[in-house]
């Protein structure tokens, strides 16, 4: 598997940024390409830094130390400080000009990169101003060419956005903090760990159009996305799909008449105007994560106590389609339980042991082979007072294969906790990351040579959260190494529904993709699986032999107790859970957990909806079962019995796009795209989803769609900007839109026509300044259509020219409270020149040198 990198380093001499430096590469290290890095002031440890395994997204100076710059290292030992040559970043006492950086991405063809860069620093420890992480590309990385950064245009910019890649398709791929839904009042989405501030999961974006998606929503975070030899997206992400442990530690507070520690609560909903009441803390999935104190939850005695802690690679395509983990492997395919990963979730600054896996997605889960690089005792500690093994040797992260086949890892040989020895003002942190080469050792592999002789710098920056100026003299950080050559791209990956689905709509008579079309327009995906009653026989933390209730249909070759199974039961991540309420009277604090809720997303006519198990799909006579599901956001289930007692639990949410259509063969099943499976995958016609497909034909879009109902602009709004986003209703029985906008109300001068939109915004570029525009939306299906009422808006106008002030001149002495005549000034285009009266009430001076500012209305 490949993995495409970007190596940014900062260099920073005393006294002055250093742009150019001879002979920094040891003599006896080579590089065959030039190297990427960032530098970085050290980071002290603290919760949720940017070294952190998670919540590492915060732009904070206690989170994010500023000082770093953007290298470059070229095989002749030159080292380039692009930031510093781009006119960013400084030394000594660093306020507007501070930056940190972090996570370059060299461009397919080797010539340009993506980076994240927060600017500014705060001036004092009381100035409260935010900053945040920006995505910047920079060009112009040649030895002898002067670097050029720009700032990456229509991203969220007031979020932080951080770990940007390139697509295959144009597009940028990145993680940001962003609420799913944009809506400010969700932010921060707060982690199911540490109800901590976590980002949103992945997000794609065109820049040049401005259209922004979220591909990934992951509830606890995403995190360093790439895109492999095979197209696939491969990030790791943070799971957590378990109850809140902060509110089971405020009911055994509450239980024992103690004050709350975190005042957990839940909201009514999602809205902003959402009503809250303390205490109430009740949650329904998944299972309790210990032996509860509450008298109703000790009903549940056949249920063991589930926590989830799992870090792990995941793969996705661009588009948001088909994500899973890498080749569906999951916890009970690696051994028969995993306690931890190979990294320490805490005190290590994500560093630890270095692992590879074979991930061809031809391969099995049982065909992975998982191998370590560096000994297994480099993923954990040693006590201060104690002296590591030869096996220890040190902490590893960041590892980066050569064209060359060398790997370089940053490194710090320090095998003890990291730790500030010092004070937050004047730290001395003891880890020292270097980029390195490696080296066999003891029948695996270890850090051998530096790859430079070190960067140094003499920096001070405020750290408003620990009421301090930080002062840093030393050497500094070299982290995310990438190199920078040209890669083949691999083609765009894209999902195909598989053939006995494709059977299904050809002998249901429904075209697949005015099927598709409606899903878009009503923000929905379909998830199928053939036979639940298939289960990975590696798992066995969860019942395994399973029955369709009423049916002699069940699992192969049962072998003891079978569960009677009735329905899939959907949940979606609703983040109502606030924090804060640690009284009655208490005011939330900002930012919400997800919680799983019965499924509420879908608002189509659906075939089957049991009022005793909301959200919940019939299990069909064959184990099949389908449903619709809310797009772009996280979604989960379980198998429950005909009363909804939960058999069979999925363990982590999954994301579905608009329109997407995904097969998910058997329940907890192995790789369907492994050239040679270990276990039988079902190849069954899923009667469930012949059952949905026959209802929407029948039933849903066998009339002509209602009109739509206009949302954004609203009508006759003015100050409206070129490239609007206008938005609208989504109709049940419509398949897809048609849009038009006109310069004229009789729309006789269409300017903008699309007659295929399937999504309920559409941004139209290319306006006027200061013109009249006119919209309207048809929505369409086989059966009809229906038009909107006409709404107007009009675009912004041109900022008028700067005024020449003519009369009276500057430095004019003895000028009247009243002048005659009255102060002029020379009008230029879309202005309305002429005179501009004082009160007499106004105090003017005798002698004046005065600026006069003139605000013209919008035109």
């Amino acid at each position: 598997m490949k993995r495409f990198f970007i190596l940014f380093f900062f260099m920073i001499a005393w006294g002055m940024a250093t742009v150019y430096v001879k002979g920094q590469v040891p003599q006896s290290v080579t590089i065959p390409n030039p190297i990427l890095f960032c530098t970085q002031v050290p980071v002290a440890p603290s919760f949720l830094n940017m070294m952190d395994a998670f919540g590492n997204h915060r732009s904070e100076t206690d989170a994010a130390p500023r000082g770093g710059d953007l290298y470059i290292l070229y095989p002749d030992g030159t080292l380039k400080n692009l930031t510093s040559a781009a006119g960013y970043g400084g030394v000594g006492l660093l306020t507007n000009n501070g930056i940190a950086v972090r996570q370059p991405c060299v461009h397919w063809n080797g010539q340009r990169a993506l980076f994240s860069m927060v600017v500014g620093s705060p001036s004092g420890v009381f100035d409260g101003t935010k900053f945040f992480w920006q995505i910047y590309e920079v060009t112009n990385l040649g030895e002898n060419e002067s670097p050029i950064i720009t700032k990456i245009p229509n991203q969220p910019s007031t979020y932080n956005n951080i770990s940007p890649i390139y697509g295959t398709d144009g597009r940028i791929i990145f993680t940001s903090d962003r609420p799913r839904n944009g809506q400010s009042h969700l932010y921060p989405q707060l982690d199911e760990y540490e109800t901590a501030p976590t980002n949103t999961g992945l997000w794609s974006l065109d820049i040049t159009t401005g259209d922004l998606k979220l591909i990934d929503h992951a509830p606890s975070g995403a995190f360093y996305p790439s895109i492999d030899s095979y197209g696939r997206v491969i990030f790791d992400r943070w799971d957590h799909l378990q109850r809140d442990q902060e509110a089971d530690l405020d009911m055994d507070a509450f239980i024992a008449g103690q004050s709350l520690p975190y005042g957990m609560f839940n909201y009514s909903d999602e809205s902003a105007n959402a009503s809250y009441k303390y205490n109430d803390r009740a949650e329904i999935f998944p299972e309790t994560r210990a032996l509860s104190k509450d008298t109703i939850q000790n009903l549940i005695t056949n249920v063991q106590p589930f926590t989830f802690n799992f870090f792990t690679a995941w793969q996705i395509n661009e588009d948001g389609t088909e994500a899973e983990t890498v080749n569906h492997v999951g916890r009970h395919d690696f051994m028969a339980y995993i306690n931890s990963s190979y990294t320490a979730e805490f005190n290590s600054d994500r560093s630890g042991q270095v692992r590879k896996f074979t991930a061809a997605p031809t391969l099995d889960t049982r065909q992975m082979v998982f191998s370590p690089v560096t000994h297994d005792e480099t993923y954990g500690f040693i006590n201060d007072d104690a002296v590591a093994t030869a096996e220890h040797t040190g902490h590893y992260r960041s590892p980066l294969p050569m064209t060359d086949g060398q790997l370089i890892v940053v490194h710090t040989a320090d095998s003890r906790i990291e730790k500030n020895d010092s004070t937050a003002s004047n730290p001395k942190v003891r880890y020292d990351f270097r980029m390195k080469t490696m080296k066999p050792y003891l029948g695996l592999h270890a850090a051998d040579k530096l790859v430079t002789t070190g960067i140094s710098k003499n920096v001070q920056y405020w750290s408003p959260n620990q009421g301090v100026l930080v002062k840093y003299n030393g050497v500094l950080w070299e982290l995310d190494p990438v190199e920078v050559v040209a890669r083949q791209m691999p083609p765009t990956k894209a999902a195909q529904l598989p053939s006995i689905e494709k059977t299904v709509f050809t002998e249901e008579n429904v075209d697949e993709t005015e099927f598709k079309n409606y899903l878009k327009s009503n923000n929905l995906g379909v998830i199928i699986s053939r036979d639940v009653t298939h289960r990975n026989t590696d798992d066995k933390q969860q019942p395994f032999f399973l029955n369709v209730a009423g049916t002699n249909h069940h699992s192969p070759n049962p072998i003891g107790k079978l569960y009677d199974i009735s329905y899939l039961q959907l949940l979606q991540a609703d983040q109502i859970r606030g924090r804060g309420m640690r009284t009655p009277t208490s005011s939330p604090m900002s930012g919400r957990r997800v919680l799983a809720q019965n499924m509420k997303g879908v608002k189509v006519p659906k075939p089957f909806s049991p009022a005793s198990t909301p959200g919940a799909a019939l299990i069909a006579n064959d184990g099949s079962a389908a449903s619709y599901v809310p797009a772009s956001r996280g979604i989960t289930w379980h198998l429950t019995d005909v009363a909804g007692k939960s058999i069979v639990k999925e363990r982590y949410w999954v994301t579905f796009q608009k329109g997407e259509v995904r097969v998910c063969a058997s329940c907890h099943g192995s790789n369907e795209n492994a050239a040679l499976p270990t276990q039988m995958t079902p190849q069954n016609k899923p009667e469930a989803f012949r059952t949905l497909i026959k209802h929407w034909r029948d039933s849903v879009v066998n009339v002509a769609p209602t009109a739509p109902i206009l949302l954004s602009p609203l009508n006759n709004v003015g100050n409206i900007i070129q490239a609007p986003s206008l938005q609208w209703n989504a109709v049940p029985a419509a398949v897809s839109y048609k849009l038009e906008v006109s310069a004229n109300y009789s729309f006789t001068n269409v300017v903008y026509l699309n007659n295929t939109v399937t999504d309920t915004a559409q941004i139209v570029a290319g306006l006027a300044l200061a013109t009249d525009y006119f919209w309207r939306v048809t929505a369409m299906n086989s059966k009809g259509s229906a038009t909107s009422t006409i709404y107007r808006f009009i675009t912004k106008g041109a900022m008028p020219a700067v005024p020449t002030l003519e009369t009276p001149s500057d430095a004019s002495t003895g000028i009247s409270i009243t002048p005659t005549p009255p102060f002029r000034l020379h009008a230029g285009p879309r202005t309305a020149g002429g005179f501009f009266g004082m009160q007499q009430t106004e105090q003017l001076r005798m002698v004046c040198r005065y600026r006069l500012k003139v605000i013209f209305p919008r035109q």
